[in-house]
Order: structure tokens, then C-alpha cells, then sequence
């Protein structure tokens, strides 16, 4: 048994040591990818204590693409940045603001977008844009906690260097891609990314496939907005909630 140990860990040893550079290699070109609508810039902002804004913008998409920052900054005085995230319910959305405080100074202002999807449940669902996540995921316990309810990563990915990346080809491909890219402009200005685009028929294709949408309200995410309306109140961020005007035959 003690030279089976042995023979394994001899085995084990010169994967480990190629595994670790190899992680770093791949976690630093991704961080240089503009993918994924852009998150990895906005988290890459985070992470490095780039941000520190008078005021900040939370929500899905319906925030980072409807609030442009620099006129909030250009009417009020106030340096400002959005981290709306794509496709994310509020669970994620406070994910994204637990880390922020971690590295960079308390805002004054949050402004927080909600939405018919705000406050459902992440449960049993898939882990969208899960990619943005690669980069910042290594013994991560705080970032293994708040994406567990939903199927993406397994501990296995957070913990042991290069298994996220070996069976995922398609963010490799954009590491790999990344490094030799001559054309880095980000995705986003502070966040925001608008749209000019005409309007097209897809509304009317959408309605065919499904006439109407029951919004389910899971009770955990509406305990998770009102801690989060205590703790504004406690560190005295002023907090506005709004619903951004939409489609009226949404």
C-alpha cells in the first residue's frame, strides 16, 4: 500500500507542477479577452480595485445597457459605473456587490435596476455565462457559495488547477485566441454598452413560442434584497430602486 502511495504520488507530482503554470497562463489570457458580454472587464475592474465610484448601477441586462453612467457623472458631479450582469438574477447581482466592497471603497449611491426576474429562484437552473467566471474561480470559496445552486461548477473546478479549462474547449479557444489578438478595445465604458439597432420582427416570433411569462418568486432572493436594504442603510448608501421603462406589450 505505502509503494502504491509512493508510486501515485510520483505519478501525481510533475502534473501538478505543469498544471499550476498552465492554469496561470490560461487565467491571465482570458483575463485580457473582451467575451461574454464584457464581464470579464467589469470583473477584472472589480478585482483590481480600478472602480471606487461615487455611484454605482446593479442589475441584469435590462441595467448595463439601459443606464449609461456617463451622463449620471455628467449631470451630477458624481463618478459613476455600471455593473449591471448580463442575464444574472439578484442573487448573483449581490455576489458581484459583496465582492466589489471587498476591493473598493464604499460608494454613495447604488441604483438598483429591478426586473420581472429579479427576485426568482436560482435553483436547479443552468449557470449563464458561466465562462466569466473562469478566471477568478481558483479556492474562491466565497464566489464556490454563491454559484452552487445553480448547475455549472463542481468544488473539483474551484479547487484543482486546470480541470475547469481541460473539458471546457470553447473558453480555452478565447484564452488562446486572447494572447495573440491584435484588436483588445473593451466591450463596455464603465460598464454600459448601448444599442442602436432597428426594430425587426423577432417580438412577433417570440409571442408564437410563448404568449405570456409567470414570474415565480423565490422567498430566499426577497430575503436577500431586504438584508441588502438593511446593509445600504447601515453602511448609509442611499438606495433607489427602479424598473427601467420596457416594451408595453411585454
Amino acid at each position: 500500500m505505502k509503494n502504491f502511495i509512493n508510486r501515485l504520488i510520483i505519478f501525481l507530482l510533475p502534473l501538478l507542477l505543469i498544471a499550476y503554470p498552465l492554469d496561470i497562463l490560461l487565467t491571465n489570457a482570458l483575463k485580457n479577452s473582451h467575451e461574454y458580454a464584457g464581464e470579464i472587464e467589469v470583473w477584472n475592474d472589480i478585482y483590481d480595485g480600478k472602480i471606487n465610484a461615487d455611484i454605482l448601477i446593479y442589475g441584469s441586462s435590462r441595467a448595463w445597457k439601459h443606464i449609461n453612467p456617463q451622463i449620471l457623472e455628467d449631470s451630477l458631479g458624481l463618478s459613476t459605473y455600471n455593473l449591471g450582469m448580463d442575464g444574472h438574477i439578484f442573487w448573483s447581482q449581490y455576489f458581484r456587490h459583496q465582492t466589489y466592497l471587498l476591493h473598493n471603497l464604499t460608494p454613495k449611491m447604488i441604483v438598483l435596476s429591478l426586473d420581472i426576474f429579479s427576485l426568482e429562484t436560482n435553483k436547479n437552473i443552468g449557470l449563464y455565462n458561466k465562462n466569466q467566471f473562469l478566471p477568478y474561480m481558483h479556492c474562491n470559496e466565497t464566489m464556490h457559495e454563491y454559484t452552487k445552486p445553480y448547475k455549472g461548477f463542481s468544488w473539483v473546478d474551484f479547487n484543482v488547477p486546470l480541470i475547469r479549462y481541460l473539458f471546457n474547449q470553447k473558453a480555452t479557444l478565447h484564452a488562446l485566441m486572447s494572447i495573440v489578438a491584435l484588436n483588445k478595445k473593451p466591450y463596455r465604458n464603465k460598464g454600459y454598452k448601448g444599442f442602436d439597432v432597428l426594430w425587426d420582427y423577432n417580438f412577433e416570433k417570440a409571442k408564437l413560442k410563448k404568449d405570456n411569462y409567470n414570474a415565480t418568486t423565490d422567498s430566499a432572493a426577497v430575503n436577500l434584497l431586504e438584508q441588502f436594504i438593511s446593509e445600504c442603510a447601515t453602511k448609509k448608501i442611499e438606495l433607489l430602486l427602479i424598473y427601467s421603462p420596457e416594451y408595453i406589450a411585454g
